[in-house]
């Protein structure tokens, strides 16, 4: 019964923690997403003009 019981519970313990990593893992995409569009953003802002080099 006592084993029964352990593997139940050792089951449950690893169920409950791969939820959590996979919570932990969206949002440290999302987040990673939010830098990426933060960085486009900012270089799509940007006034780049051509750069003219003459040749030598």
């Amino acid at each position: 019964m006592k084993l029964i019981l352990l593997i139940f519970l050792g089951y449950s313990v690893y169920k409950i923690s791969f939820f959590i990593l996979s919570l932990f893992k969206v949002k440290s995409k999302i987040k990673d997403e939010a830098t990426r569009a933060d960085f486009k953003r900012k270089v799509s802002k940007m006034d780049i003009q051509d750069a003219e080099y003459e040749d030598i």
